[in-house]
């Protein structure tokens, strides 16, 4: 069942077996990462940080064309317009760089699926104790 959280591009559950899954649900913006994503996954990994139901956590991009295209730059340029622009992304980096630290130093392990296009905030899941699964079209899983 998945769970609710204050983003609908983020759907989260846990299966009966251990794993807690983290889907990033943007998949027209090729799962670029929103500050209500951001603030989200935060809120729910700092939960299952301390859960023993979850053993370890699954981290995926919604379709095929890519895993996260990194910060929602669109979002962040409309924002220079706005009265309090400057602090709305002020506030996205932060957070963003603090689910970064999170993930960096989580207690358990993350697998992070990293299929089709990868880049910015997206590359920022990948830290040396996490463990990535590359899908390659061609000539299927690879564990890196």
């Amino acid at each position: 069942m998945w769970g609710e959280c204050m983003s609908t591009n983020l759907q989260f559950k846990t299966t009966e077996s251990g794993v807690g899954v983290l889907t990033l649900a943007r998949e027209k913006a090729l799962n670029s990462l929103s500050q209500d994503m951001i603030s989200s996954m935060l809120q729910v990994l700092q939960q299952w940080k301390n859960d023993e139901n979850v053993q370890i956590v699954l981290l995926e991009g919604a379709g095929e064309k890519a895993f996260c295209a990194g910060g929602d730059i669109k979002a962040l340029y409309q924002a220079r317009d706005q009265k309090n622009g400057f602090e709305q992304a002020k506030k996205f980096f932060q957070e963003e760089y603090e689910l970064d630290l999170l993930i960096a130093t989580y207690p358990k392990p993350i697998i992070v699926l990293m299929d089709g296009i990868v880049m910015g905030g997206g590359v920022g899941f990948r830290k040396e104790q996490v463990t990535e699964l590359l899908q390659k079209k061609q000539n299927g899983p690879c564990l890196k």
